[in-house]
């Protein structure tokens, strides 16, 4: 009886690339073996510990190949045995090498018993030798009654055909085409694969989820290959090493479908949709690293963790509001206080206001910085899905659907013709986020729009080895007890092989010895404590368990999980009442650990510096063992520069860039290692940094792109040159020369790329009527044509006026005036003429040309700046608002617009508004001083002194001279209490304008926070004698009088201030405090009284309560 063979995905993918004569070799070897004709080298090998032979054949001198015999139930049910070819080695010493890639077992294992000899053929070993291998041959392929199923595990087996192994044409084809052989399926898979319609696909990690959802893509493609079929998934790792199984599931035609299947993440489906329909999504896309590096700043940060606040923020906040019109970013705070609890678990219903809280901050900060996240794309692709025409897909399969928000779901059934599938595939103990995804809201959206349903779970764990499998299994059986819930479905049996997991007793300072090869990594709990090892070790390959998630490793380091939290542990041990209280924290903890285990292939290593209970509770202990650091921390073996290089791609595609980079570097591959510093400046937003790195490993046309983003015209010009891109590197010196106001060599530049309608219109700009004469002549253009020749005439005229010494004001006027007489329809002319009226403080008469302007000519820009800025001098700052808003939408680059909209906002109090317009236009123009000069003044308003500091440095690093910036920043300084720095400031000031009144106040103020009253009194006296209305030198000295003891004379001071002032509150309050320390209590009160009206008026609070408290202090005194 022949048996069938299987052979494991990565050795036939290894053949493949070796030459034809050696996979000729190997061929006529396995069929030797399938035929048990051994008449070539043969050694068997009993292993103690183990029931396991393994068996090696000769294909020539120096290779040999390894093979075992494994159990399965493979068809219709009925139980198999397989010849199971586990590695080709080329070379002897290529065996150690495949040993890290099977079972360590059985190269480290003592041989209990080892028969043949390679060197000699099988007929030559003694007969005693050959009829012993015959019967371990014979017990090898017997069927066992109770064996577990052998090819349940973590490897990917393919199906060599016999007709393949027997036929030398049929070896070459299969191994030179892009097709895998049939995948070894279950029969669950097998059952999924043929259910027809939608379903819901559950089971745990590594059951093969995956798998069932490609075939169902290959059945619906063979069905209808015209079909549209999508693959969506969260994680680019899973949908990349997707898309390549699916071509060699579907074989060597791949390439010639007529409809080939996408394979793409949530965020490039969503990026694909908005491009297609007209929309390209602009914005900067940022995620949880962008999140964490801000919040953690923040001082709630302190109670409610990053991880936990961003998945509440994605979850639900924003990613629960399935609300597609632009501008609806959150739920109401009032939908959001209102979920269930099974909505938003981990946060308490009375804690929910905080929370929305951070998402307003989070939310207005991407806003102002004009970035977005995930949810913001999918919610523009869903607005765009339900006003556009997106051709919809027959079949939908999503995997790991627990990722995905509701309004990622919302969109991807959306995406669906009438009588579409969706198959969605996840796993709820894989959930993170304790408040995402539901099974019942997907079956509530498919019950909504009468799509029917088959629910469907796998439970073969192919992932991890079997005895890492049975632990995971474990873990979950004691988190259901505890949280008194019960499975869909038993897990079914998992074969016992592989390692027990390992508790390893090991402080901080032990996880130094720890030595990672290229598939190893460390998880930990927190990013604090992953921050503390990156110190601590010298490796990037450090994750969270968060970060881990979608990823898979042959040896994790899970360390000192109950480190950040021991809420595990004593919630099992509590009463429970406490336990029902804490269910969803403990949900929490439980499915991290459950991720942390399952990203294992072989070994898992678990670390702490005193092992926890847990691991003891008798649940748990059979699927453990103990071991010491020498044993579990032994170096790893030496990894060839290839495996670190594809590790770096993989890291690198799942965004993951520290480590991509480690691997890179230790890869040696230094193209590959600039590449990913390039991604890793770019999710840094280090743009300019990103190019200049592009430019040294001349990806010139990438670097241009960025450079063209960050308006950097010159240099992109220059990156575009060296591409070899000619029209694009003059496209960018047109829009250099533009800023420059260079507007006739722009021009110039567009004629040489046969632009010449926009060159004509940059030469009218420039006033260069003759040469925009010709070029509307060659356009054909008769209106553009005369209207220039009509300028050129008239320019001629004001020419040999100006040269008879008229007053150039008047020719100006002249000029304009004769423009409109001439052809009245010149909407330039009236601009002209309303620009020069609003600099001879004509607002009013300017607003009249303006608008008159804007009626010829809706679209031009400059008429609206203008006519803002002369309803701002009138006052009419809404008004203008309007306008410069226009102008902003009809040219974003309008820094002059953002500026007046700015300082307009500021004058309506809307101090952050006014920040935003401040901060376009410095983004537009990096050295417009008075564009930082006036964001430091509306931060400074806003009690952001140290922000106010830095746009001032900002103003003075442009003009070291301006003096109103060093007495803002003197302020400023002052309001922090750094009052040496802000007299520094003052001084300058006073050096640079010895009459600046106002320097003197501050100064002085300055000094008497220092103690030096009598310094400041000098300095209050000076500004006095330089402006008698200072109202705040007079209360200024009066504070430092009264520190003198001279309350008498303070008061004197108080008086004159509010004599000039009488809405000065801080002059009555500091007036009752000199009263009462003259004994004045009764006298004192009505001052304290009418400080508190003018506090409370002015929005005061914290002076207003320290008013009160004193009036209630005099009145109970006094009674």
């Amino acid at each position: 009886m022949n048996l069938d063979t299987v052979v494991r995905e990565k050795v036939w993918k290894s053949l493949k690339s070796t030459d034809p004569s050696f996979i000729e070799e190997v061929r006529q070897c396995i069929n030797k073996i399938e035929k048990r004709q051994f008449d070539v080298g043969l050694r068997v090998k009993k292993l103690k510990g183990t029931s396991k032979i393994v068996w090696e054949a000769r294909i020539n001198r120096d290779s040999r190949l390894l093979f075992t015999y494994k159990q399965s139930n493979h068809r219709n049910g009925q139980t198999w045995k397989f010849i199971a070819i586990e590695a080709v080695c080329r070379e002897h010493d290529e065996v150690n090498h495949h040993a890290q890639i099977i079972d360590r077992n059985w190269w480290e294992a003592e041989e209990v018993r080892v028969l043949g000899n390679l060197d000699q053929k099988f007929q030559e070993l003694s007969s005693e030798d050959q009829a012993e291998i015959h019967l371990w041959q014979a017990a090898e392929i017997e069927i066992q009654a109770e064996s577990t199923d052998e090819l349940l595990d973590n490897t990917k087996w393919l199906i060599l055909e016999p007709e393949i192994i027997e036929s030398e044409q049929a070896w070459q084809m299969a191994i030179a085409s892009a097709a895998d052989l049939r995948l070894r399926l279950t029969p669950d898979e097998s059952k999924a694969i043929d259910t027809y319609g939608n379903m819901l696909l559950s089971g745990s990690a590594g059951t093969g989820k995956t798998t069932v959802g490609l075939y169902r893509l290959a059945r619906t493609l063979q069905m209808n290959p015209t079909a549209k079929c999508l693959y969506v998934g969260y994680n680019p790792i899973l949908v990349k090493e997707s898309k390549e199984q699916f071509k060699q599931l579907w074989g060597e035609t791949f390439e010639g479908l007529p409809l080939k299947p996408e394979f793409l993440t949530i965020r490039d489906l969503c990026l694909k949709i908005t491009k297609d329909l007209g929309e390209e999504f602009k914005h900067h896309l940022v995620g949880y690293q962008y999140f964490y590096q801000r919040y953690i700043k923040k001082p709630e940060s302190k109670q409610y963790p990053p991880a936990l606040v961003w998945d509440e923020i994605r979850s639900i906040i924003k990613g629960a509001n399935l609300k597609a019109q632009s501008g609806c970013y959150l739920l109401s705070q009032k939908e959001y206080e209102n979920l269930g609890k099974k909505r938003s678990g981990a946060i308490r219903a009375g804690e929910r206001h905080k929370i929305y809280k951070l998402a307003q901050w989070y939310q207005n900060r991407i806003d102002r910085e004009q970035l977005a996240d995930e949810i913001d794309l999918t919610r523009t692709a869903l607005r765009l899905s339900k006003t556009a025409r997106y051709q919809p897909y027959t079949l939908i399969v999503c995997d790991e659907i627990q990722d995905l928000t509701e309004i990622q779901i919302e969109l991807l059934i959306r995406l669906l013709v009438q009588n579409g599938q969706i198959l969605g595939a996840g796993d709820m103990n894989q959930m993170i986020s304790p408040s995402g995804f539901r099974w019942e809201d997907l079956t509530t959206r498919l019950y909504q729009q009468n799509r029917q349903w088959t629910e469907k779970r796998l439970d073969f764990n192919f992932r991890s080895t079997g005895k890492l499998g049975a632990f995971a299994v474990e873990l979950l059986n004691l988190k259901f007890k505890l949280l008194s819930e019960s499975q869909s479905q038993s897990e079914a049996p998992i074969n016992t092989s592989g390692e027990l997991a390992r508790l390893v007793a090991a402080s901080r300072n032990d996880l130094k010895q720890i030595k990672l090869g290229s598939g190893d990594a460390i998880l930990v709990r927190t990013e604090e404590q992953k921050a503390e090892l990156l110190t601590d070790l010298t490796t990037k390959l450090i994750f969270t368990i968060e970060e881990s998630k979608g990823l898979e490793f042959d040896t994790v380091y899970l360390v000192n999980f109950f480190e950040y939290t021991n809420s595990l542990e004593s919630t099992i041990a509590s009463s429970t009442k406490q336990l029902t209280r804490q269910q969803p924290q403990l949900r929490l903890e439980f499915n991290l650990l459950y991720v942390a285990i399952t990203r294992a292939r072989y070994i898992l290593n678990i670390c702490e510096p005193k092992i926890s209970d847990l691991w003891k509770r008798t649940e748990l202990a059979e699927s453990l063992i103990s071991m010491s650091i020498a044993e579990a921390f032994s170096p790893a073996q030496a990894i060839a520069p290839q495996d670190w290089y594809l590790k770096a791609i993989y890291y690198r595609d799942a965004r993951l860039l520290p480590q991509a980079l480690e691997c890179a570097t230790k890869s040696g591959d230094e193209t590959l290692k600039q590449e990913i510093e390039v991604e890793s400046l770019l999710l840094d937003l280090k743009y300019y940094e990103a190019a200049q790195l592009l430019l040294e490993i001349e990806k010139y046309s990438e670097a241009a792109e960025i450079l063209e983003d960050l308006g950097d015209w010159q240099e992109a010009a220059q990156a575009w040159g060296w591409a070899g891109n000619r029209v694009r590197s003059l496209e960018c010196e047109v829009k250099s020369l533009k800023d420059k106001n260079q507007l006739e060599s722009a021009a110039d530049k567009l004629i040489e790329i046969e632009r010449y309608g926009e060159a004509a219109e940059l030469l009218e700009a420039a006033e260069c009527w003759d040469k925009a004469v010709e070029i509307w002549g060659k356009l054909g253009d008769e209106d553009g044509r005369n209207r220039c020749l009509l300028r050129s005439s008239i320019n001629n005229c004001v020419a040999i006026e100006d040269r008879s010494g008229q007053n150039i004001e008047a020719i100006n006027d002249y000029d304009s005036e004769r423009v409109i007489e001439i052809d009245p329809q010149d909407a330039k002319a009236y601009f002209d003429r309303g620009t020069e009226k609003y600099r001879l403080g004509q607002n009013a008469e300017a607003i009249d040309d303006y608008s008159r302007a804007i009626t010829i000519d809706p679209q031009y820009v400059g008429v609206y700046v203008g006519r803002g800025a002369a309803k701002y001098n009138l006052g009419q700052h809404r008004e203008a608002i309007d306008d410069y808003s226009r102008a902003i939408t009809l040219n974003p680059q309008a820094a002059e617009a953002y500026f007046g909209r700015g300082t307009a906002k500021y004058n309506l109090g809307q101090h952050r508004e006014a920040i935003e317009d401040y901060s376009h236009a410095i983004t537009l123009n990096p050295q417009d001083a008075f564009a930082y000069y006036n964001r430091g003044f509306a931060k400074h308003s806003l009690g952001q002194y140290q922000a106010a500091i830095d746009d001032y440095n900002c103003v003075i690093m442009i003009n070291p001279q301006d003096i109103d910036a060093y007495f803002r920043r003197g302020a400023a300084r002052h309001s922090l209490g750094q009052h040496q720095a802000a007299i520094d400031d003052y001084n300058f000031v006073i050096m640079i304008n010895p009459q600046a009144a106002e320097a003197y106040v501050g100064r002085g103020t300055a000094k008497y926070n220092l103690g030096q009253h009598q310094a400041a009194i000098d300095d209050c006296n000076f500004a006095i004698t330089l402006n008698p209305q200072a109202t705040d030198a007079y209360n200024n000295r009066g504070l430092a009088k009264c520190s003198l003891g001279r309350d008498r004379e303070a008061i004197d001071d108080y008086n004159f201030a509010i004599t000039l002032n009488p809405q000065y509150a801080v002059a009555y309050y500091n007036r009752g405090l000199s009263k009462y320390n003259l004994g004045q209590s009764q006298a004192a009160i009505p001052d304290f009284i009418k400080a508190t009206e003018l506090f409370d008026r002015e929005n005061q609070m914290v002076e207003y309560k320290r008013a009160i408290d004193i009036i209630n202090f005099l009145n109970t005194r006094l009674k």
